[in-house]
This record gives C-alpha cells, structure tokens and sequence, in this order.
C-alpha cells in the first residue's frame, strides 16, 4: 500500500496493487495529486481519503476490483477517521468491478470518525461503471457542495447516484448533479432521501434510464424523518418499462408515477422530457447522440457548468469546461 501524509507530491503513471489494506491511501496529505494511475486488486477501497486531507486533484487512471479479501471495497472512499476531507477533484478516471467481495461502491463519501463530513467536493468527467456485489456508481451519504457533473455512470447493480443522508449536525447536505448520463444500473438512476437534518439536491441536465423491471429512473422519498429539497429539471428522464417514470413517495403518492403526473403533483422537471436518447451506440459504449435526438439543445444553461447556450442533455457535449477547478501547483 502507498501512503501520501504530506504536502506538494504528484503521483503519475504507478500501478498500485494488490495492497494488504488500500492501493493508496491520503491520509492527512494536502496539495497532492495522483495523476494516470491505476490502482487495483485492494483488499479494501482501492482509494481511502482520510483524515483531513484538502486539495486532492485525482485526474485520469482507473480504480478497479477493490475488495479483494471482503474488507470495505469502495473503489474512492471519502471520509474514515479524522478531521473533515475537503477540496477534492475526482476528474476524468475510469473506476469500475468495486465491491469485489464485500459490500462497496465505486465511490463513495461517508463520515469521519470524529463526525466530520467531506465538503467542496468535484466528481466530474469519469467513466463510473460495472460495480460489482450490490454497489450503486456513488454513494453520498454526506457532504456539503458535492457537484456530480458530466459522467457516465452505468451498470451497476444498485443505484446510479445513492443520496441518503442521516445526519443532524451539519443541518444542511447539498448536492448538485449536473450533465450526466445514467444508464442501465439496477434501482434507480438517482435515488434521493433524507433520514435527518435537511437534504439539498438539484438535479438537471442528466439523462435518466434504466432498464431493470420494477424500478423507475428517479426514487423521491420524503418521508424518512429528514427534510429534502429536489430541485429536479431539464432532465430526459425514459422510462422503458412497466413501472413509472419516479417512484414518489410523498403527501402525493406512494409509487412509481409518470413524469406527467410527477410533475403535476410536484411542480419538479416542468420542462424535462421522456424520449429515447438516441445515442450513437449504447451497446459499444458509445453515448454521443445521433442527429434528431430529444436531448440536443434541451438543456438549460448553468454558469460555470456549461459552455454552449443552451447545452445538451447528458453528459457527452461538444464542449465542457476543465474539471480541475482547484488552485494550487504541484512542484
């Protein structure tokens, strides 16, 4: 295992494997980088931050088949023991096959020890795929400014993006998922739900479909005991099988519904669609989008997010902006 507890290294081109407990691990470091690296075959996470640890850039590489011996196998995990992470650009990697053995997601962010939460969190660009065991592509059950943006988070056995926070203190979680393309994972494409404390989510811009029978796109729970506030528009949400479009579980309803009457009951994605997406071709991974897709131009222009005005659905755009929305240098 690879431990980084210090500040200003850069980390590229290493293969790290088969680690007794992580491929790697930041623990306590700050203004570090791993740049197009792999790591694979870990016993736990493939990747733990801990312990404090600020101005992480993770850009390129892949995390995969973390979990090897049954431990915890998030391929990223975010938040174990110690003071808060925080400032962290998880950008253009492939991470994929977590959860080997054991329960894990291909990312995740939980709480510290000492009940701290990560914050100021970017995950943007990546390929999020194939998780193995029952894993969702993330998992946020924490964290304050966490942006999900322009990825492609496909085919894992539970849920594209996992939202479900418990914690009082801090009183507010907030997440903002932008541009991505969820596709194919087994729940739901978003699930999101508050135990306690208040949940912040806006949601916009993604394309939304899975194809597991009995599941719908989106799951919106407010009824879990926590407060939860959906921002939910401009999104392509499909629905291919015989379930709704959102399972809503509210004042409402108690079941999957249609995008119409989700939004007649909610007043949430007004001006999303439902359409195929056309993509160029899904079954070789490739999401562009074919000329008369319903998801070209359909988007609504977000500052600092898009470049075009207005943007496509989904997370395949002509143009985005660099991820690396971080200030510092690497010697």
């Amino acid at each position: 295992m690879a431990t980084v507890n210090t500040a200003y290294v850069k980390l590229q081109d290493l293969h790290l494997t088969r680690g007794n407990q992580n491929a790697l691990k930041f623990n306590g470091a700050h203004d570090v980088s791993a740049v197009n690296c792999a790591m694979d075959w870990a016993s736990f996470a493939g990747v733990n931050v801990s312990a404090g640890t600020y101005n992480l850039l993770m850009d390129g590489g892949t995390v995969n088949n973390s979990g090897l011996d049954g431990g915890d196998g998030d391929g990223i995990g975010i938040g174990n023991e110690g003071p808060a992470n925080h400032d962290i650009d998880i950008q253009d990697m492939d991470i994929y096959a977590n959860g080997h053995l054991a329960l894990g997601n291909n990312i995740s962010l939980g709480l510290n020890t000492s009940g701290t939460y990560p914050y100021n969190i970017l995950i943007n660009g990546n390929t999020i795929r194939n998780g193995n065991f029952n894993s969702s592509g993330i998992t946020l059950e924490v964290g304050s400014n966490v942006t999900v943006q322009y990825n492609l988070i496909l085919n894992n056995p539970l849920n594209g993006i996992y939202i479900y926070s418990y914690l009082t203190s801090p009183p507010t979680v907030s997440v903002y998922v932008y541009n991505n393309t969820i596709v194919g994972n087994g729940d739901y494409g978003i699930f999101a739900g508050s135990v306690a404390g208040t949940t912040q989510i806006t949601a916009k811009n993604n394309i939304i479909w899975n194809t597991a029978a009995g599941y719908a796109e989106m799951n919106y729970d407010n009824t879990l005991g926590g407060t939860l506030t959906f921002a939910s528009d401009y999104n392509n949400i499909y629905n291919t099988v015989a379930s709704g479009a959102v399972r809503e579980i509210d004042g409402h309803a108690s079941g999957p519904v249609s995008l119409a009457t989700w939004t007649a009951n909610t007043g949430y994605d007004a001006h999303s669609v439902s359409g195929n997406p056309l993509f160029t071709n899904a079954g070789a991974n490739d999401f562009t989008l074919q000329a008369g897709s319903p998801a070209i131009k359909a988007g609504v222009y977000i500052p600092g997010v898009n470049l075009m005005n207005p943007p496509d659905i989904g997370a395949l755009q002509k143009a985005r902006p660099s991820g690396n929305a971080l200030m510092f240098s690497i010697p």
